[in-house]
């Protein structure tokens, strides 16, 4: 009797697969530089396995089909759906929620280097009506179209990777901090809401391509984790985080400054890249890591939270509607 060989699909795919779930798997593991690059790219992994599972549909290889499908459906629902939450439990109590405790957040980087796109951002901003529009790579040429929206408050931090703030409420004070080797802004200011004051945050961390960026924006994170501890407020910390909600550095700061992610409970989005020829001239790279995040302390109730349209950059704007519990 000869010995049945395995079918080709079957010693094809299967070390793919494998390959595939170990993968998945490091990209958990915390505190490594390429761990947490490969949490970038779960999304990603879809695609082999889609294409494996089609296949091996077709040539009825049912053990391969299997192996796909249910690796399909991990990595799918943690990446798509984030906290696990597959409905949204919470739509009965955003029904009965109080008007004037809402809060309207726009926050979009403008990629300004290679997006001249204004008209259609401030066009954006109109249908939006966001109480708080927050830019980064802002610079003057947007700084001086978004001024025409009239917003009573506006800061504008020009050195380096521009920061731009626009707010419908007043602004009690303000810092500034430059931290790690890019020198990104990192702005801190609190603003009154109906005599609640409230710590906002806007950050641009730095981007985590090299260990030196990795560590960069360790560091970062783990100074305004220490300084949140310091404030009582409600806090909003948003921007460009170069880094996914996937990562577990995000987590572990979550974790450790008592925030939430804006994301759960809903389908997650990704953000970047969205810009034609980022890559090959006029072709368009669909986005596959959400890197443009808003988080937000317990006291806020998430309302709605959307991935707005393509406007000339490679991020998408981030829309967020929040609802500010009563405070003692």
């Amino acid at each position: 009797m000869f010995l049945k060989l395995p079918r080709f699909t079957t010693v094809f795919f299967f070390p793919i697969i494998v390959a595939t779930g170990l993968f998945y798997a490091v990209s958990f593991v915390e505190g490594n530089y390429i761990c947490d690059l490969c949490s970038q790219a779960r999304l990603l992994l879809i695609l082999p396995l889609g294409l494996i599972l089609l296949i091996t549909l077709l040539r009825n290889n049912a053990a391969i089909s299997f192996c796909a499908t249910v690796l399909l459906t991990v990595i799918g629902i943690q990446t798509i759906f984030g906290s696990g939450h597959l409905l949204d439990k919470r739509s009965e109590s955003r029904a009965k929620v109080e008007s004037k405790n809402e809060i309207t957040i726009l926050n979009f980087n403008t990629e300004f280097q290679h997006n001249n796109n204004i008209d259609s951002f401030i066009a954006y901003c109109k249908e939006k009506d966001p109480d708080i529009v927050v830019l980064t790579e802002s610079q003057k040429n947007w700084i001086d179209a978004i001024d025409k929206l009239k917003y009573p408050t506006g800061m504008h931090i020009l050195k380096g990777v521009g920061v731009s703030v626009l707010s419908k409420y007043r602004t009690l004070g303000s810092q500034v901090y430059f931290l790690g080797m890019s020198k990104h802004p990192q702005v801190h200011f609190q603003i009154n809401k109906d005599n609640q004051i409230i710590n906002v945050v806007v950050l641009h961390l730095s981007a985590r391509q090299t260990p030196a960026g990795y560590n960069d924006r360790q560091s970062e994170l783990q100074t305004l984790q220490k300084q949140l501890k310091k404030t009582n407020y409600p806090t909003i910390v948003l921007g460009d985080t170069n880094s996914s909600n996937w990562s577990s550095s995000i987590k572990s700061f979550l974790n450790g400054a008592n925030l939430k992610d804006t994301q759960d409970g809903f389908i997650t989005i990704p953000t970047w890249p969205a810009r034609k020829g980022k890559i090959i001239k006029d072709i368009a790279i669909p986005p596959f890591v959400a890197i443009d995040n808003v988080f937000v302390s317990k006291d806020f109730e998430v309302l709605e939270r959307k991935v707005g349209p393509a406007l000339g950059s490679d991020h998408m704007p981030i829309f967020v509607k929040l609802h500010l519990s009563k405070r003692i």
